[in-house]
């Protein structure tokens, strides 16, 4: 979670204010101006799950309006019209119970995943959630964002290494789902609603995760095009996918305007030998080089999500991605836009930036090639593009998206009546928009 340093805040006027919260709650507070209006501001650090309760309970029994945040002081996110409350969840990050035959851990989601996998390497378990070499992002950064690493190509969607999550609604009170053991769940899945979310819902303070053995022996692989063609190696990538080989990685970075392909397999050593000689079989014809996994983690964290991540996602078919790869890669020579990342298993495409101008940017670039396309008769695929979904996000809380599709007026009003039933006074990371 990032921190803003105090030099970068020297126009806000900060003086000491008070709120009806335990003073041991409180690690800092103050007033930011925001143009002719103030915002007053809190960091709390919860302890306890019976202190984040007590944070959030003022919302249901004052008239004054609450904004609350699941990270550390972001300005950009205040709300004039209302008194924000940032938490910290670094203190919770107790392992609760680890139950290794089952190979299922429940911990508190301020832990971050480098100290839980370094605790799960005794057991020769982890985590298969990795995030590269960023070891300051935290369970609550991944479930917020609901981006499982570049491990997804071989485990699955976050969603399905969270087993269940114990969280607490805008009122203070506790909701429990799923758990160490899911059986026969019936009725609404609460856990898949809440990860993702940018805490729209419900903040979670306990996980439940599926673990996994850790790998005897890791090959990783850097394939680059000889044109340096990105849309070959999106069709290299789909032709993997269709040999069915258990692939752990597999994702198109884009760095210093360089196109690479990283693909990884892990497993027995024997395995790891046998899959190689066959990832070398398909990919002759490109240039592979063989790269020890430290650096094959580097050059995907270059890439990866984080918690203070500026980015546009696209979320679509293989064959609609390869159709706006081809687009972009078109305009990349005479427009700027953000570093691309591609995860062909997962079918999503990211353009990352540093900046929520860079955001803007990107977002009217993606707008702008889609409203052409449709426009256009020349028997595109992205000419109908009502299965493509996109989003744009301005760092942790600030996120707007969007699924462009006929049926959207209905998906807007079940997301207004889901959020009014978990959050009605509408105090859970206001900033989070699903239908902007």
């Amino acid at each position: 979670m990032l921190l803003l340093p105090y030099d970068q805040l020297m126009a806000a006027d900060f003086v000491s204010v008070s709120i009806d919260l335990a003073e041991g709650l409180i690690a800092r507070s103050g007033i930011c101006s925001l143009g002719s209006v103030e915002a007053s501001w809190f960091e709390v650090t919860p302890k306890t799950a019976e202190d984040l309760s007590l944070v959030l309970r003022p919302s249901s029994q004052s008239e004054q309006s609450y904004s609350f945040f699941p990270g550390l002081l972001d300005i950009d996110a205040l709300r004039a019209d209302s008194v924000n409350i940032f938490i910290d969840f670094s203190a919770l990050n107790a392992v609760r119970e680890h139950v290794t035959s089952d190979l299922v851990i429940a911990c508190e989601t301020g832990l971050t995943i480098t100290a839980l996998n370094n605790y799960l390497s005794q057991f020769g378990q982890r985590f298969p959630v990795d995030m590269g070499v960023d070891s300051n992002v935290s369970l609550l950064d991944l479930i917020l964002t609901g981006d499982g690493g570049y491990l997804e190509t071989g485990f699955g969607f976050l969603r399905s290494q969270i087993l269940g999550l114990e969280s607490v609604y805008s009122d203070g009170s506790v909701l429990k789902s799923g758990g160490r053991v899911v059986k026969n769940v019936t009725g609404f899945d609460v856990t898949k609603l809440v990860i993702g979310s940018r805490g729209a819902f419900a903040f979670p303070y306990l996980a439940y995760l599926r673990l996994a053995a850790l790998p005897e022996a890791v090959a990783s692989y850097s394939v680059k095009s000889k044109s340096n063609d990105s849309t070959e190696l999106l069709a290299v990538s789909t032709r993997l996918l269709s040999t069915g080989l258990p692939l752990s990685a597999l994702e198109i970075v884009e760095i210093e305007n360089e196109y690479q392909l990283i693909v990884q397999v892990e497993g027995p050593s024997q395995l790891v030998s046998d899959l190689s000689r066959q990832l070398e079989r398909e990919l002759s014809g490109f240039n592979v080089l063989l790269i020890d996994n430290v650096q094959s983690q580097s050059i995907l964290s270059n890439c990866a999500a984080s918690s203070n991540d500026y980015s546009v996602e696209v979320a679509a078919s293989l064959s609609l991605l390869r159709e706006l790869l081809e687009r972009l890669h078109g305009k990349s020579n005479n427009r700027t836009r953000g570093r691309l990342r591609l995860r062909p298993a997962c079918g999503r495409l990211y353009l990352h930036s540093s900046s929520k101008e860079q955001v803007d940017s990107d977002l009217a670039l993606v707008t702008t090639i889609l409203n052409s396309c449709r426009q256009a008769t020349d028997g595109s695929a992205l000419a109908n593009w009502e299965a493509l979904t996109f989003a744009a996000r301005y760092g942790l809380f600030r996120t707007k998206s969007r699924r462009l599709a006929l049926t959207s007026l209905a998906a807007d009003n079940l997301y207004k009546r889901i959020k009014e039933k978990f959050d009605a006074k509408q105090c859970l990371n206001p900033q989070a928009n699903f239908v902007g």
